[in-house]
């Protein structure tokens, strides 16, 4: 039996999706995820009312962005395998990076949302992505504000400053945050680098800073 089809079997899903997550956490005792979950949907629904978007659907990224982190990591390609996903050369090397995809699969195939706004924002929630749309931005923002751990994080002034011009400048300022600190991660996801290069093209950034150096 699949992992997908045990998971099926061990959940109960009614279609009240606030009361489907709850217990869907519950289930892997993952409490700390729901709540930050809860957070990251309310911060999802404040934006889209800022950014005049469909609140509905943002509030429903919010709460679905990280069903996929109760996974253990030695289940994750298992995951991948049940739900048909593409791994990108980078994903394979630093699994933890095709999270996103799962929480869009399985957002999919055990909540039933067939929405494509919302699968797309869940999809490239971790990353972004170029050619992003508003409900994109909203989760990816909201996710960096409310980043679920102690205190707050290091690049939140900035953000706060540059969503008074646009969601593009408050993602931007974000990716530029991990991008001149990219020597320190393991894998940067491709997704990131053309989603910092075509934000940096749309807001009309000089390209002559010598950090952009691939």
């Amino acid at each position: 039996m699949s992992w997908i089809t045990t998971l099926k079997n061990e959940m109960d899903i009614t279609g009240n999706l606030e009361k489907d997550v709850e217990s869907f956490y519950k289930h892997f005792n993952a409490l700390p995820l729901f709540l930050h979950s809860v957070d990251v949907a309310e911060e999802c629904r404040n934006l889209a009312n800022l950014f005049h978007t469909n609140e509905k659907n943002a509030h429903i990224t919010g709460y679905l962005h990280d069903i996929s982190s109760v996974i253990p990591k030695e289940n994750i390609m298992e995951a991948v395998l049940d739900l048909n996903i593409a791994v990108l050369p980078e994903e394979t090397q630093f699994p933890y990076l095709l999270y996103q995809k799962l929480s869009a699969a399985l957002a999919q195939e055990l909540f039933q949302i067939d929405n494509k706004e919302v699968l797309s924002a869940l999809e490239c929630h971790t990353t972004l992505k170029k050619k992003c749309k508003k409900q994109d931005l909203i989760l990816f923002v909201a996710d960096k504000i409310k980043w679920g751990k102690i205190g707050n994080p290091p690049y939140i002034a900035a953000i706060h400053m540059e969503w008074q011009k646009s969601l593009e400048h408050a993602a931007y300022c974000y990716i530029t945050y991990v991008w001149e600190r990219r020597n320190q991660y393991q894998v940067i996801h491709p997704w990131l680098i053309e989603a910092y290069y075509d934000l940096k093209e749309k807001l009309e950034i000089s390209f002559s800073s010598e950090n952009d150096t691939k």
